[in-house]
């Protein structure tokens, strides 16, 4: 519903079309905060828990907190310019409804504790409401990241396995 909202907008041709964007650019700064709010909680959980056995909870989830937004600040240019620039570009009302759709996915899941790739949901929830609101998505780097996304499940389960047979050799 909240995407045919979007695609009216964006395609009405009235002179209230950049007062809606205006203010969907408001609601933007919400929405990001809550899905942030539920990517972390979901990410910083998931990393967290393995240290649980070295620090108390309160450590364990700071020093992955810290960890993240280091990250953040090192690499995250890299990403914004792949995912919001290359990817598919929003215009704040579908930015606002790809991001509340995310949230609505990952916050229920990390409050029961079930860990999700926040980073598969969000790009999901980009690439359809771009197809929803006919946005230009570049199919040929969606079809990269899905290549990824595949291999990002499989590749690490091996690399592990392996990595620990020669760790027991020692």
């Amino acid at each position: 519903m909240l995407t045919k909202a979007v695609f009216h907008v964006k395609h009405s041709k009235s002179k209230d079309h950049d007062k809606y964007e205006r203010y969907f650019s408001k609601l933007l700064i919400f929405s990001t905060f809550l899905l942030q709010f539920s990517r972390w909680g979901n990410d910083v959980g998931n990393s967290a828990g393995m240290l649980y056995g070295l620090f108390d909870p309160l450590m364990s989830r700071l020093v992955c907190a810290l960890a993240m937004s280091f990250g953040l600040f090192v690499l995250g240019r890299i990403v914004v310019g792949s995912v919001g620039v290359r990817m598919v570009r929003l215009l704040p009302s579908a930015a606002f409804v790809s991001q509340i759709t995310a949230t609505a996915i990952i916050f229920p899941f990390a409050y029961i504790g079930i860990p999700l790739s926040g980073t598969h949901v969000l790009i999901s929830s980009m690439i359809g409401t771009g197809l929803a609101t006919k946005a230009k998505v570049n199919v040929r780097l969606t079809e990269m990241f899905s290549l990824a996304w595949i291999l990002s499940f499989v590749c690490p389960g091996i690399l592990a396995a392996v990595v620990m047979l020669v760790v027991r050799l020692f």
